[in-house]
C-alpha cells in the first residue's frame, strides 16, 4: 500500500493547504482565501463604439432624445408580398413606408373621415363609423420601429381620422400607397 503524502502533515485540518510538491502534475487552484492577482485594467477607448448612442439626452446640444421603440400593426396579409416587394425597391424599412403611405394618402385619409356616416346620437351617443377597410382578410402583423414622437402622431391621428387603431389606420394608408384599393 502507497503512503498518503500527507499522512502526519496536518491535511485533516479545515482551512490548510496541502504543498504543492505534494501532488506533481496537478494543476494548482487559487486558494479563495488567497487575494486574486490583480487584472490588468482594459483600454480606454476613444471614439465611437458599437453601444455608442450618440449625446445623452441630458445635454441642451442633443435637443430631444430619439429612442426607436418596436410594435406590431396587423394588416391584411394580402399587403405583406407588396410591403416586401416596396422595400427591397426602396431600402427602406417597415416603419418608413407606412410613415411614407400615410404621408402621401393623408388629404385621401382626411376625405373618407369626413364622408363616413354618423351613428346614433338620439339614444347614443353620436360617433364617426370607421372607415371601410379596403379589403377583408385575415390579419397578418407587421413589425414597425419607429420613434416614439411617431406614435405620437400616430395616435393622434387615429383619434382624428376616426380610425379605432393603428393598425387599421395602416391598413388604409398602404393600401392606398401600395395597391391603389382604398
Amino acid at each position: 500500500m502507497a503512503a498518503d503524502p500527507a499522512a502526519g502533515s496536518g491535511a485533516g485540518v479545515p482551512g490548510q493547504r496541502l504543498p504543492a510538491e505534494t501532488f506533481p502534475g496537478r494543476p494548482i487552484e487559487p486558494s479563495p482565501l488567497e487575494p486574486a492577482p490583480p487584472q490588468p485594467t482594459p483600454p480606454t477607448l476613444t471614439g465611437p463604439t458599437l453601444t455608442d448612442r450618440g449625446p445623452l439626452p441630458e445635454d441642451p446640444a442633443a435637443g430631444p432624445a430619439r429612442v426607436i421603440r418596436p410594435s406590431v400593426v396587423h394588416v391584411p396579409a394580402s399587403l405583406l408580398p407588396l410591403i416586401v416587394a416596396e422595400r427591397q425597391r426602396s431600402g427602406r424599412s417597415n416603419g418608413q413606408i407606412l410613415i411614407d403611405a400615410i404621408e402621401a394618402g393623408h388629404e385621401h385619409l382626411v376625405k373618407l373621415h369626413n364622408e363616413s356616416n354618423s351613428i346614433g346620437g338620439r339614444l347614443f351617443t353620436a360617433r364617426t363609423a370607421k372607415p371601410r377597410l379596403p379589403v377583408a382578410q385575415p390579419l397578418s402583423p407587421l413589425n414597425i420601429r419607429l420613434y416614439e414622437q411617431d406614435y405620437e402622431v400616430l395616435d393622434r391621428l387615429v383619434d382624428e381620422l376616426g380610425a379605432g387603431s393603428r393598425s387599421r389606420l395602416a391598413t388604409l394608408a398602404l393600401a392606398r400607397y401600395l395597391d391603389g384599393s382604398a
